[in-house]
Formats: C-alpha cells, structure tokens, sequence
C-alpha cells in the first residue's frame, strides 16, 4: 500500500510537472530564484559587531556545506554549488522513499540525513591534497 501511494504521488507529481510545461531544470530555477529573494532580516549594530569580533564556530552539517563550498572555490568550480546543493536534495527525498519503502518510520531521518550528505561527502573527499592547505573563513 505505500509502495502506491508513493507511486501516485510521483505520478501526480511529473502529471503537473507535464500539464504546466515545467522540465526538472526550470522547476529547480525557479526554486532557487524564488528561494533567493527572500530577505534576511536586519541585524541590530552591535551584534554584526559581536559577530564579527567572535565568529561562532560552525559545526555538523553548516561546517560540511562551508567546507565543500570553500573547496569548490578555490579549486575555481564554484559554479558548481548549486549542482551539489540540487543533488543533495534529491539524494535525501530518496533516502526518505526508502526508509518509508521499508516501512521504517525511524530509519526515515537517518537515511534521508545520509543520503543528502553523500555529495558533500564526495566534494570533500575528491580532492584530498587540498583539504590539509584549505583555508576556510
């Protein structure tokens, strides 16, 4: 029964996805346009000045993105974060059908969570000779 269910909702899903003329690349578009213009509220004065006196230190998941964004950068592919940002997103909608697939509701964020960062597991670890010199801010 789930295997349907999860089947008519990827049916619905590429039915719109056809009736609205939309390919995976524009419907990532204009994801990623519309998820850009959201603003981002100002900060008071003195915490941009407490933060920048005393950066917090990243950790989990935010210091894995910096550090593969960063190795992207100064290996000159930075255009090539939103390829990994898009693969990792579909990674983990995978890892979560197939958690829901096994019925096993408490496997779901574990293999979602796994599977969304194997692409930055792969950025980080392609290129192991810059990863001892990087310089990350």
């Amino acid at each position: 029964m789930t295997f349907m269910l999860l089947l008519a909702s990827i049916g619905l899903t590429v039915g719109c996805m056809l009736i609205l003329q939309f390919t995976p690349y524009t419907l990532a578009q204009e994801l990623s346009e519309l998820l850009s213009h959201l603003s981002i509220r100002n900060q008071s004065l003195t915490k941009r000045i407490r933060a920048v006196q005393h950066p917090k230190k990243l950790k989990g998941w935010q210091a894995t993105v910096h550090e593969a964004h960063a190795i992207l950068e100064q290996t000159g592919h930075s255009q090539r974060f939103g390829l990994l940002i898009t693969g990792s997103l579909s990674l983990a909608i995978i890892g979560a059908m197939l958690a829901i697939l096994m019925n096993n509701l408490w496997l779901l964020p574990v293999m979602a969570g796994g599977f969304a960062l194997l692409p930055f597991g792969v950025s980080c670890s392609a290129l192991p000779s810059t990863r001892s010199g990087l310089v990350v801010n």
